[in-house]
C-alpha cells in the first residue's frame, strides 16, 4: 500500500495503452491504482480533468515543449504531484521540466525497487510547495490589509488632523460599532475620500 496522500496515479506514456510497460506493471504490482493511461501528452490536462489523479507519472524519451506546456497548464488547473521518467535529458531538459512543475525527474529509467520512494517523495515536495503558496498567498493578503488600513488611517490623520494612534483608534471604533472587520471600514473610508476628491 502507498503513502496515505496517494493513490490514484494517472500515467502518460507515448505507446498504446494496451501495452503494458514496465513501469505500469511496477505500479500495479506495488499497489497504486491506476486511474487511466494518456497515450497523447497533449491530452494530459484533459485526462487528469477527467480521471482526477491525486499523482501524474509521466514515462516519455525526454520532456519536449507539449507535454512541458501541459505540465504547467495542470499546475494551474488542477495541482497535484508529477514525476516523469525520461531516457535522456540535458541539463536545460532538465531545469525546464522542473521549471514546468515537475516535482520528479529521473533520468535513463526506473528502478522498481526505488518506485515507491521516487513517488512519495515527489508527493511530499508537493505538499511542502503547496503549503508555501499558500503562506505566500496569507502573507500578500494580509499586507494588502495592512495597506488599505494605512492608507485610511493616513486618510483620517489628514482630514481631522490626528495623530497616528487617534486615527488608529477611531477605525478600531468604526469597526467595532459597525461590527465589521477593521479592513472593510478602512476600505469604506478610502471609498468615502474618493467620492469628494
Amino acid at each position: 500500500m502507498t503513502g496515505a496522500w496517494v493513490k490514484n496515479v494517472m500515467l502518460v506514456k507515448r505507446e498504446s495503452s494496451e501495452q503494458a510497460s514496465g513501469l505500469q506493471q511496477a505500479l500495479a504490482d506495488q499497489g497504486w491504482q491506476l486511474v487511466g493511461v494518456c497515450a497523447e501528452p497533449g491530452r494530459l490536462v484533459e485526462r487528469a480533468e477527467t480521471w482526477h489523479p491525486e499523482l501524474v507519472v509521466i514515462e516519455l524519451p525526454s520532456p519536449d515543449r507539449v507535454v512541458l506546456e501541459q505540465v504547467r497548464l495542470l499546475a494551474h488547473r488542477l495541482p497535484c504531484p508529477v514525476v516523469m521518467f525520461a531516457e535522456s535529458a540535458g541539463q536545460a531538459a532538465t531545469a525546464a521540466a522542473i521549471d514546468a512543475g515537475m516535482h520528479a525527474f529521473v533520468v535513463d529509467g526506473f528502478d522498481p525497487r526505488r518506485l515507491r520512494s521516487i513517488l512519495e517523495v515527489a508527493a511530499a515536495r508537493f505538499n511542502v510547495h503547496r503549503t508555501l503558496q499558500e503562506e505566500l498567498l496569507r502573507t500578500r493578503a494580509a499586507l494588502d490589509q495592512r495597506k488599505l488600513v494605512d492608507r485610511a488611517r493616513g486618510i483620517l490623520m489628514r482630514k481631522r488632523d490626528w495623530s497616528e494612534d487617534q486615527a488608529y483608534r477611531a477605525l478600531q471604533k468604526m469597526a467595532m460599532d459597525q461590527n465589521r472587520r477593521l479592513v472593510e471600514v478602512a476600505r469604506r473610508v478610502i471609498e468615502m475620500e474618493s467620492l469628494f476628491e
